[in-house]
């Protein structure tokens, strides 16, 4: 079965909570409905835009830390703007505006962004339904 192919753009936000937040407009075009907010950083990656380090397992992909590439050519580097740290209890959490995809228990974790209440997400970034004008926020939380 075919999936059903996407079009118009989703946001990619990382938010470190200490510089200004960090957006990436990135187009659907080329991605279907069986792919996932991890695919568009994939490519995000593929372009030279965003950095990103995890591991891969039973639940697909689990981000470690998230950053952007600075530079120009030979000067380009990794700048990560959030990594996890066990030490200091840290994690990489995420927030999306995709309905299907966020926690319904009471007393879930939300933020607001751009006028936009995005929800924390039950699912892993890799299982996440990608959909045209979404917004998934990453960020950094504390346990």
């Amino acid at each position: 079965e075919k999936a059903e192919t996407l079009s118009g753009s989703v946001t990619i936000v990382i938010n470190n909570n200490a510089d200004p937040a960090v957006e990436f407009t990135a187009s659907l075009d080329g991605f279907t409905a069986k792919n996932s907010p991890m695919d568009v950083i994939d490519k995000l990656a593929a372009d030279g835009k965003v950095c990103y380090s995890g591991t891969n397992g039973v639940y697909g992909k689990y981000l470690t830390g998230i950053g952007i590439v600075k530079g120009e050519g030979e000067d380009r580097s990794d700048v990560y703007l959030i990594k996890e740290d066990f030490e200091k209890r840290i994690s990489l959490y995420m927030y999306t505006s995709v309905k299907d995809d966020q926690a319904d228990y009471d007393g879930a974790l939300s933020v607001e962004y751009k006028d936009t209440v995005l929800v924390e997400s039950m699912n892993g970034i890799s299982r996440m339904k990608l959909q045209d004008g979404a917004i998934y926020y990453i960020t950094a939380i504390s346990w």
